[in-house]
C-alpha cells in the first residue's frame, strides 16, 4: 500500500515542528535551571523570580503546543470542551499501539497539571503576586519534567524519521 502524499506531508511536518518545539522547551529549562542555581536576594531575586514565572509559562506552553501537534497529526483528536488542557495531558499519557509510545507517565500527570494551573493563573490574572518559594518549586519540577519530556520527544522524533523512511 503506497501512502498518500498528505501522510508523508503531515509527518515530516510533525518532525520539523517538534524539533522547534524542542528547542523551545530547551531553552526555557536551561533559563529555569539557572534561576534555581542563582542566589540573589531583595528586588534582584524578584525580578529573576518574575523572569523564572514567565518562563514557567512559556515553557508549558511549549509542550502543551507540541502535545496539541501530537494529538492532531498522530492521534487524529484533539480534546475539546473547557477541560481539554487537562485532558490532553491524559492523552499523552496514553500509548497508542502502532502510531506512538505514550510521551509522559501517569507519574508525570499530576505535576504537569500542577504547572499547567500556574500557568492560567499566569495568563488571567491582572494582579500578580508571585510567592518566590512556590516558583521555586514550581522551576524545579518543570525541571524534572522536562528531563522526562525531552527524551520522550526525542525519541518521538527518531521514530517519526523512521516512519518517513520506510515510507520513501
Amino acid at each position: 500500500m503506497t501512502p498518500s502524499p498528505g501522510a508523508v506531508v503531515r509527518l515530516a511536518r510533525l518532525r520539523q515542528e517538534l524539533a522547534i518545539d524542542l528547542t523551545a522547551l530547551n531553552a526555557r529549562a536551561a533559563e529555569l535551571d539557572e534561576f534555581l542555581a542563582a542566589h540573589t536576594t531583595g528586588q534582584a531575586a524578584r525580578n529573576v523570580g518574575i523572569v523564572a514565572a514567565v518562563n514557567i509559562h512559556a515553557w508549558y506552553t511549549a509542550l502543551e503546543t507540541a502535545f496539541e501537534r501530537v494529538a492532531r497529526l498522530l492521534d487524529e483528536s484533539v480534546p475539546s470542551g473547557s477541560a481539554w488542557h487537562s485532558e490532553l495531558i491524559a492523552q499523552m499519557s496514553v500509548d497508542v499501539p502502532g502510531v506512538r509510545a505514550a510521551l509522559i507517565g501517569a507519574d508525570l500527570k499530576l505535576e504537569l497539571e500542577d504547572i499547567r494551573r500556574f500557568r492560567h493563573f499566569f495568563r488571567n490574572a491582572y494582579v500578580l503576586e508571585f510567592d518566590f518559594s512556590r516558583i521555586r518549586e514550581l522551576a524545579a519540577q518543570v525541571s524534572k519534567a522536562h528531563t522526562i519530556t525531552r527524551v520522550s520527544f526525542q525519541q518521538l522524533i527518531v521514530h517519526v524519521g523512521a516512519v518517513l523512511e520506510s515510507l520513501e
